[in-house]
């Protein structure tokens, strides 16, 4: 089972139900296209063919939303919207918990090999039941305990995207407007608070870039001397520490203390937060920016940057940002919205998209200034 095209098959597909139940709000995001659906059905079909906790009867919304929003039927799409992300999400904490109860990570136990002996009716039958009764049991929980959820994780990446667009309309303003008026017996005002503050949050995804990739070098490297020594006795003595470097370490092992420390780091991401701030705030005094920071918005503006970051960069595999010099001239005004002006030539950069993951879809557009 491979764990990486089953997370993002998982995390695109709830995102594309998420943005479809989100067509009935005010200010609805764009429509999906066909080519999306089509994709995002074939997402569908992986996750069927590979996790034997979903069947076609689980989730019959989420295909009647595909269909439709391949036929661009809006009202079709709103019927079935709903209950289309109620059973994913279902059907996926299904899965979850069969992967904790085979293994500490969920991937490693092979499918069980149903038995032969067994008529296929009367293993459908079986299946069906089973899984029936795994919903009513999750439904039961989710609606009666408010603080049980099967997707407790806020960081999630759709989540974050969510984050970052709110950091855009509310931080980002905030500090946009007082640093113009800061600004506003210059020429090129307006450009130079929005360049100044695109440096913050390039500063502060960087900064959590190079520490994420740290921390889990070291947790792995932790978690693999402890396992080599137990006792933490190989490194008192200079022979049994002699010893402790020529101990054969199979490639797989190493793959494994990777992504357990890439998960111990995300579920505890906030942990880091406190110490993460005092060392960013620091790392921009020495940058040519660190007059404004004395200003109340662009320092909230600045932490909000770092917090978003750090939760895109503990995500395994990372999200991505995507800023208009990294966009073909051609493509720049699909990926980015007008800010002020419209036009088909870049004029300079106000706010980047933001990317599942680095050659991954785009969670959301970004913003550049035309001309």
């Amino acid at each position: 089972m491979d764990r990486r095209k089953i997370n993002l098959a998982f995390i695109r597909l709830e995102h594309f139900l998420e943005q479809c139940e989100k067509l009935k709000r005010p200010n609805p995001p764009s429509l999906p296209t066909p080519e999306m659906a089509k994709n995002i059905r074939d997402e569908l079909v992986f996750l069927l063919d590979n996790v034997q906790e979903i069947t076609c009867d689980d989730v019959p919304s989420v295909l009647e939303v595909l269909t439709n929003a391949r036929k661009n039927d809006i009202p079709g799409i709103h019927k079935y919207s709903d209950k289309a992300l109620e059973e994913f999400l279902i059907a996926r904490s299904n899965f979850i918990r069969r992967a904790d109860m085979n293994s500490f990570n969920g991937f490693d136990t092979p499918p069980t090999v149903k038995p032969t002996s067994i008529k296929p009716k009367e293993i459908s039958n079986v299946t069906e039941w089973r899984q029936k009764d795994e919903r009513e049991r999750m439904e039961t929980r989710l609606n009666n305990n408010p603080n049980i959820t099967d997707l407790s994780d806020m960081n999630r990446p759709t989540k974050v995207a969510e984050k970052f667009n709110s950091l855009y309309d509310n931080q980002w303003t905030d500090a946009f407007e007082d640093l113009r008026k800061l600004y506003k017996h210059e020429i090129n005002g307006q450009e130079r608070a929005i360049l100044e503050m695109a440096i913050i949050l390039k500063k502060a995804f960087e900064f959590t870039e190079e520490t994420a990739e740290k921390q889990t070098r070291k947790i792995a490297m932790s978690m693999k001397e402890l396992m080599i020594s137990p006792t933490g006795d190989s490194f008192i003595n200079n022979e049994l520490a002699s010893q402790h470097k020529h101990v054969d370490i199979d490639p797989l092992c190493e793959v494994r203390f990777t992504r357990y420390a890439k998960q111990c780091i995300k579920e505890n991401a906030e942990l880091s937060l406190p110490v993460l701030h005092k060392n960013f705030e620091w790392l921009l005094r020495r940058e040519r920016i660190r007059d404004i920071l004395t200003i109340p918005s662009v320092k909230s503006y600045s932490q909000k940057c770092l917090q978003i970051a750090w939760f895109m960069n503990v995500q395994d595999p990372p999200m991505s940002l995507l800023w208009p010099v990294d966009v073909k001239r051609g493509d720049i005004t699909t990926t980015f919205r007008f800010f002020t002006r419209n036009g088909t030539i870049l004029q300079h950069e106000v706010w980047p998209a933001l990317l599942l993951t680095s050659d991954g879809p785009m969670m959301t557009k970004g913003v550049a200034q035309f001309k």
